[in-house]
């Protein structure tokens, strides 16, 4: 909660907040943040990056915190204000790995995205991104790159193509 308050710039004390809705399960509490504070404050929608989520296995709390995460998406029919959250769960683990109690499904509403390699083709923006930073630092500072005989590929395409050869495309790497 620290870290959304932060992100979004929510001038609330969420230690302090959580403290006096002590009331509430673990589980309310969290989901009435980030509706009546969260929300509230940002007046905008809210996207929730959870990344490495693997490290929530050693949570004893974790299948409480899915079950309101899918709580929140279930809610969306009649609390319009969830239909304004959306969390993005990365990471290396499977859905049936993150839930202890298998009678919990919260990830059938979700969508898994396999991320496959990049191909060189896939990575061309990455290639016109570093062609146009390294054109400033050529400008300030000289060129890197040895000159070559034309067609000379371009500094972003030789800085592309090292970084293919150590990375083979790998999408968390390249």
């Amino acid at each position: 909660l620290s870290r959304i308050c932060s992100s979004l710039h929510i001038p609330v004390e969420p230690a302090a907040w959580w403290a006096e809705h002590q009331q509430l399960s673990p589980s309310q509490r969290f989901m009435e943040f980030l509706r009546d504070v969260a929300l509230a404050e940002a007046q905008a929608p809210i996207v929730i990056f959870i990344d490495e989520i693997d490290t929530t296995l050693n949570l004893d709390f974790r299948d409480d915190f899915f079950a309101a995460i899918r709580a929140m998406y279930n809610e969306r029919a009649s609390t319009p204000a969830y239909q304004q959250i959306t969390f993005v769960l990365l990471g290396v683990a499977t859905p049936t790995d993150l839930i202890q109690d298998r009678d919990r499904t919260p990830f059938n509403v979700g969508r898994e995205i396999v991320l496959r390699e990049f191909s060189y083709d896939d990575a061309a923006p990455l290639r016109d991104g570093l062609d146009a930073k390294l054109a400033v630092a050529e400008q300030e500072h000289g060129s890197p790159f040895e000159q070559e005989r034309e067609p000379a590929p371009t500094p972003g395409d030789t800085m592309l193509r090292a970084i293919f050869a150590w990375t083979d495309g790998h999408p968390y790497l390249t």
